[in-house]
């Protein structure tokens, strides 16, 4: 079988919302048609979509993993329903200055490659196959890391709380925008 390929999407990107800490509501997101097209091209192309976050609001204490649980299903819920399906919604709470029990380092924390290797084992995706979207430097450095092609939105990278320089391989205005370079170039390598 051959190995998946992925667009790993930064969840800044396509929802930069806080995470509510009550049960979101279908009217916590919004989303324009442009962008759902575009993800929906993704999938027709054979990309499986995933989106990935570091959520240091859990770690710190300041809302609830329940509450980021609540979030990832009425996400994957809200898109399902307009014809967009995520393949998962990986997350990490952990950081070193956080509160007890996310009080530590971890593989899956951003710049690491630990998501995208979760990805791997449980889609059989493979990564240097894959893209990977992202708004922040982490991200950026995290994809270059884990051997994806990367995709910067927006004008300049979002700083992290850490120190990290990461060159993006092309970049757009908007995620629509980036998702619609990306198509084409995975549907100019099938020809």
């Amino acid at each position: 079988m051959r190995p998946r390929k992925a667009l790993f999407i930064e969840r800044r990107c396509l929802h930069d919302r806080e995470i509510p800490r009550r049960p979101p509501r279908r009217t916590d997101f919004s989303f324009p048609s442009r962008l759902v097209e575009a993800l929906r091209s993704a999938s027709r192309a054979g990309l499986a979509l995933i989106v990935i976050s570091n959520e240091e609001e859990i770690g710190l204490g300041r809302i609830p993993s329940i509450a980021f649980d609540r979030y990832a299903s009425a996400l994957q819920r809200v898109l399902a329903g307009r014809g967009v399906h995520l393949a998962k919604v990986y997350h990490c709470p952990f950081l070193p200055n956080g509160k007890v029990p996310f009080r530590k380092e971890s593989v899956h924390r951003l710049p690491n490659i630990g998501m995208m290797m979760a990805a791997q084992h449980e889609f059989g995706v493979d990564p240097t196959q894959s893209w990977l979207v992202g708004a922040s430097t982490v991200a950026l450095l995290a994809g270059s890391r884990a051997g994806c092609t990367t995709a910067r939105v927006g004008k300049e990278p979002v700083p992290g709380p850490e120190t990290f320089f990461a060159e993006a391989d092309t970049a757009a205005p908007d995620l629509a925008a980036a998702i619609r370079a990306i198509v084409g170039h995975e549907i100019a390598l099938t020809r």
